[in-house]
């Protein structure tokens, strides 16, 4: 299905690894055929198996707290806004930090 796209289309990623990705208005977009050829690495398996595989293979662990996000959101547990606050930040903190560098880089220039 992904062959069949037009490879101007702007995809949005779903997650990042640094700010330099991002454009001067600091949105992170990219075409489709940048996308792929920047994962031509997954792109360019050939077979279902071997792709399972390859995931299987470069998957992390999950942070403990996404357990606990998952049975909040399906309402098997329930906890005050400050501790939702807390498991919020905790899974994002890779984003948040990165986020704060760059606005203070940002400041910094202004």
């Amino acid at each position: 299905m992904i062959k069949e796209l037009d490879r101007n289309l702007a995809v949005l990623p779903g997650h990042y690894m640094n700010w330099e990705e991002a454009n001067d208005k600091l949105i992170f977009t990219t075409s489709l055929g940048g996308a792929i050829e920047r994962n031509k690495t997954i792109y360019s398996i050939a077979s279902e198996a071997d792709f399972i595989q390859f995931i299987r293979d470069n998957m992390r662990d999950q942070p403990e707290e996404y357990a606990i996000i998952r049975l909040i959101n399906a309402n098997k547990e329930q906890v005050d806004s400050t501790r939702a606050e807390e498991l919020d930040i905790g899974k994002n903190e890779c984003a948040a930090t990165a986020y704060a560098k760059a606005q203070a880089k940002q400041d910094a220039v202004s």
